[in-house]
């Protein structure tokens, strides 16, 4: 009440960091430049993520699609 109006409106708030980000990203795509694991015909989303070591597969897979990187062709 004593902002008036201006009290009504969102401040801002810190919210939580990201936990991955655009060196994730980077790291991601410098993985696919390189031949997949022995054994292995193509990068996977799992081996993608066991490779990095410290990045969930779930987040690899978003990245990837919202890249429209496609592991399959």
């Amino acid at each position: 009440m004593d902002q008036g109006l201006e009290g009504l409106q969102d401040k801002p708030r810190p919210g939580k960091q990201p936990i991955y980000t655009k060196t994730t990203d980077k790291r991601i795509l410098k993985l696919l430049d390189k031949p997949p694991p022995q054994g292995f015909a193509r990068w996977t989303g799992p081996l993608l993520a066991e490779a990095l070591g410290d990045v969930d597969v779930q987040n690899v897979w978003r990245f990837l699609r919202s890249h429209k990187i496609d592991l399959l062709v």
